[in-house]
């Protein structure tokens, strides 16, 4: 297993931003993300979900462990550009984030 700093390195905040949220980020307020502490909490959850993938086993565990780390990302605050978070009043689901994992592995 790598170390928790070969970790952070390799799946930096700045890569969770450019390949995970890649897609989102034109919405999302990046500054009050950062601030509000949310971007933390999601990178430690990509942290986590990567040690988790790392070590292996079958498909249906992996996901048993990752929806283990739901306590991560309960009560995510997405800012948005426009204001309104919309997002933010939305259920986030642990399966999404897990699929964004999978692209970070698959990158």
């Amino acid at each position: 297993m790598p170390s928790q700093n070969v970790i952070e390195q390799f799946v930096s905040k700045d890569v969770i931003i450019r390949k995970v949220l890649t897609r989102h980020i034109a919405a999302i307020n990046e500054a009050e993300l950062r601030h509000n502490g949310s971007l933390t909490r999601i990178t430690t959850f990509v942290h986590e979900a990567f040690k988790i993938h790392y070590r292996g086993g079958d498909g249906k565990k992996i996901t048993e462990r990752i929806k283990e780390l739901d306590s991560i990302m309960k009560d995510l605050v997405i800012p948005s550009r426009s204001g309104y978070n919309l997002a933010s009043s939305l259920m986030v689901i642990v399966y999404y984030y897990y699929i964004l994992v999978i692209c970070i592995l698959n990158y």
